[in-house]
């Protein structure tokens, strides 16, 4: 939000197929982004619980949720997270429509456990549903740098890396339930890849950064960037970044442009990792160590 109001060019949506040459881009641009989830949570209550579903509840025998998805009346909340919906709609002006669909179908699924036949679900009940919908994708920012497929499977190693990653490119279908895909679609890279600082703050206004979900990154290669940890790898290098900006009193920009080696030693030395660069603090006495022992062992 405060990108957007700042006036920093972004993106919603996914890039056409020839701008980053990218395989998994759609031949034509189009502002579809993930969707957005609500989970709940069961309990056994060792007794016999009933369940009248209300309303509002979507008949999920009349979709493809039982044949395209997994329902287990056991699994936890996070099992769920391919309640989805929302991924053809604005998540933020249409937020209240997006929760009351995905509200139907968690009633819907439910009534389907427990009223179906088909699940040992008798003593369950209902423990908690979700009420604000957790949003996948929505505003990327444009930065020095966008990140793309290429770059992901490539593993390219920017000489301004900062950060790495290590899911599959992880897409979901825009349909979300409703859709006869699968839940999910994943595309791996042979191991870790990198991301550049180039990526991490605008191209447009000065001293604005950003991490998380939110980088400077192709639809497609966000699909691996917008998983959590890499997310909280990325916050730790634009923190730094941030920091060593307001330290020195110049933009980003510039911190990448002439203090590019402080600021990845800086990482390094606050225990960061960073893929293929090597620690070169003259302060660090570990560099200069020996490893001796007094004996050994072989194994015949």
């Amino acid at each position: 939000l405060i990108g957007f109001l700042a006036g920093a060019k972004h993106r919603i949506g996914r890039e056409a197929r020839s701008e980053y040459n990218e395989a998994w881009a759609p031949e034509a641009a189009d502002d579809i982004t993930l969707g957005s989830t609500l989970l709940f949570y069961t309990k056994d209550t060792g007794q016999p619980v009933k369940y009248i579903a209300p309303s509002f509840a979507k008949d999920i025998t009349a979709t493809n949720i039982p044949i395209k998805r997994v329902i287990r009346s056991g699994d936890n909340g996070c099992a769920y997270w391919w309640i989805e919906w929302g991924g053809e709609h604005d998540i933020v002006t249409e937020n209240e429509r997006i929760r009351d669909e995905l509200w139907s179908v968690i009633y819907g699924i439910w009534d389907y456990i427990k009223n179906s036949g088909q699940f040992d679900s008798g003593t369950m009940t209902l423990e908690w549903v979700g009420s604000v919908p957790g949003k996948r994708e929505y505003r990327r920012f444009l930065g020095d740098y966008v990140l793309h497929q290429n770059d992901i499977l490539a593993q390219t190693p920017f000489e301004d890396r900062v950060a790495f990653g290590g899911w599959s490119i992880d897409l979901h279908p825009p349909q979300g339930v409703y859709s006869q895909q699968s839940g999910s679609k994943h595309l791996y890279a042979d191991g870790i890849y990198h991301i550049p600082f180039r990526s991490l703050y605008s191209v447009n206004v000065n001293n604005l950064m950003f991490a998380g979900r939110d980088i400077s990154a192709s639809h497609v290669a966000f699909g691996t960037t917008r998983v959590m940890a890499t997310c909280a790898v990325i916050g730790e290098a634009a923190g730094t970044g941030a920091a060593l900006c307001v330290q020195k009193g110049i933009a980003p920009r510039e911190l990448h442009g002439s203090h590019l080696e402080f600021l990845q030693q800086t990482m390094l030395k606050l225990d960061a990792s960073i893929i293929g660069v090597p620690n070169r603090d003259p302060l660090d006495l570990a560099r200069t160590a020996s490893l001796s022992a007094s004996s050994s062992l072989k194994r015949l």
